[in-house]
C-alpha cells in the first residue's frame, strides 16, 4: 500500500476544503481503484461547490472540484468508466456536462 494512499484516495497533495467526503464517497464505489486529486488553482471569482465530469481517459475519466476559492483537478482510475460516471451522476455526486 502506498504511504500516501489512505482507503482509494491518494493524499500526497493537498485537497480543497469540502471535497474530502465528496472523495470518499466516489472511493466508495466497488469499481472505482484509485481517485488522486490534482492540480488546485485560485479562482477570481466565486461560485458554488459543484463537481463536474471533464471528459474520459485511458484509466477511467477526469472531474473538476469547484469552490467558492479554488478549481481543483480531480482523477478517477475504474475499469468501467462509463457505469462509475452513470452511477455518480443519479447519485449527484457530479453533474455531467
Amino acid at each position: 500500500m502506498s504511504r500516501y494512499r489512505v482507503n482509494k484516495i491518494k493524499r500526497m497533495h493537498s485537497i480543497v476544503e469540502g471535497l474530502l467526503p465528496v472523495l470518499e464517497e466516489i472511493a466508495a464505489h466497488p469499481d472505482v481503484a484509485q481517485v488522486t486529486p490534482g492540480r488546485i488553482r485560485p479562482k477570481r471569482r466565486g461560485t458554488d461547490y459543484r463537481v463536474t465530469f471533464q471528459y474520459f481517459t485511458d484509466a477511467g475519466f477526469k472531474l473538476m472540484a469547484h469552490t467558492p476559492e479554488a478549481v481543483q483537478e480531480v482523477f478517477v482510475v475504474t475499469p468501467n468508466p462509463q457505469a462509475v460516471h452513470d452511477y455518480l451522476v443519479e447519485h449527484r455526486l457530479i453533474r455531467s456536462r
